[in-house]
């Protein structure tokens, strides 16, 4: 990111946690900031989701902040046709199972029912050069956002500043879905906080350890200087210093008391990703995080947390989901819960299986073919696990047939019996 963008990011940032801005105004509003930030062109879109029911229900708010009232409005008659929806789902799964960014070209290229399906938008607002950011927690709720961009190596090189700001995206939401109405006094500790803290980042009120205290007094030392000219004039600095949460536990907010006096309330805001009551809330969020392919680094930016802590947290999932038994149901769960990226599948299995046999003969192969004998194992053809993993079909091939000299077998059947 350049200079001007440096500027847009730590705003960004800021209009997330703003809970002043109604549901529209706010979701149109990073929206329209994401495509200032990555030099969209075109028309951007932003579409806020549930699947946590029937799929004609999925998708519950759509905006688009360069369209006008009558395009919007066919925008959202366009993507409300359940057939579109349905043709849609089969090429890309439901919306909380796309990963953190995808090139909508690349999937069209590949697919002709995507094509099909995406004919009538692609024509209208020439979304062919596409990335589909998907700001989701692991929960069944989240946001997507498109962004037309004009150059596809300038895309890429922003990655990394879109990876760091859809985390703080889906912590808004999180909190905006429990939003109260009216701000009471400090004194009722606004939207649901544990705890109150001055501008210098001292707890005035509530409980917390000292480690605790002090890393929240950091938090919102951080978090202020992000904000400051100097701050903006190394936004990547910033963005890798302010977390979306606080020691795995809380978002910060200001609020405002009566005579204009700022403090920063902790809300806790852990992303519950998976409903499974032998795992406490914070291994829930690992859990499910690492379910959508998440590395460790990046589990622990979302998270506020340390990479040794989270994979500290692996290692006790490992312990406490060790057994086939356990697996199985596991597996059932995030399905149910957190419909898992088929990238991810021989992530969870690693995690999951303490089977020493299976742990050696996984780690006999690289983590490529890992990859491509999970999606073939899930049932993908070549060409399916090459649109996925943005490779050739030959490389597939080529990997796969590596995968089975090194496990001694000689088909998917095999595969299957074994993996």
């Amino acid at each position: 990111m350049g200079r001007r963008g440096s500027k847009h990011a730590i705003e960004l940032l800021e209009g997330a946690y703003d809970l002043s801005s109604d549901r529209v105004s706010w979701l149109r509003g990073i929206a329209g900031d994401i495509h200032s930030l990555f030099d969209g062109v075109g028309v951007s879109t932003a579409i806020e989701f549930d699947t946590d029911g029937p799929i004609e229900n999925w998708l519950e708010l759509i905006v688009a902040p360069q369209l006008s009232t009558s395009e919007e409005d066919w925008l959202r008659s366009a993507l409300g046709s359940k057939a579109l929806r349905i043709a849609l789902h089969s090429v890309f799964g439901p919306p909380d199972s796309l990963p953190t960014l995808t090139q909508l070209s690349q999937v069209l290229a590949d697919s002709l029912p995507a094509r099909l399906a995406f004919a009538p938008l692609t024509r209208r607002f020439e979304m062919h050069d596409t990335l589909v950011l998907n700001a989701n927690d692991g929960t069944s709720r989240g946001a997507v956002f498109t962004l037309p961009r004009a150059d596809g190596d300038r895309a890429r090189r922003g990655h990394a500043a879109i990876e760091r700001l859809l985390p703080h995206v889906s912590a808004a939401l999180r909190i905006r879905r429990g939003i109260q109405t009216t701000v009471p006094d400090m004194a009722g500790a606004p939207h649901g906080a544990e705890l109150v803290l001055d501008v210098n980042g001292v707890v005035r009120d509530g409980e917390a350890t000292p480690s605790a205290k002090d890393l929240l007094r950091h938090a919102v030392t951080t978090r202020d200087h992000a904000r400051t000219r100097q701050g903006k004039a190394d936004p990547d600095a910033a963005l890798e210093a302010w977390t979306a949460l606080v020691d795995g536990r809380w978002s910060l907010l200001d609020v405002f008391e009566r005579g204009g006096r700022r403090y920063v309330v902790a809300v806790p805001n852990v992303p519950d990703a998976l409903s499974a009551t032998r795992l406490g809330p914070l291994e829930r969020a690992v859990f499910g995080l690492l379910a959508r392919g998440r590395a460790n680094k990046a589990i622990g930016y979302e998270l506020g947390l340390s990479e040794g802590t989270v994979a500290g947290y692996i290692r006790d999932l490992r312990k406490k989901l060790g057994h086939q038994a356990v697996l199985a149901s596991a597996r059932a769960s995030v399905s149910e819960v957190v419909p898992v990226p088929l990238e991810a599948t021989e992530v969870l299995a690693i995690v999951c299986d303490e089977s020493p046999e299976r742990v050696a003969r996984l780690a006999r192969l690289s983590s490529a073919e890992r990859a491509v004998v999970s999606l073939a194992v899930a049932g993908q053809s070549d060409k399916q696990i090459a649109a996925r993993r943005a490779v050739s079909p030959r490389t597939v091939s080529n990997q796969l047939r590596s995968a089975y000299q090194k496990l001694g077998v000689g088909s998917r059947r095999g595969l299957r019996a074994i993996v």
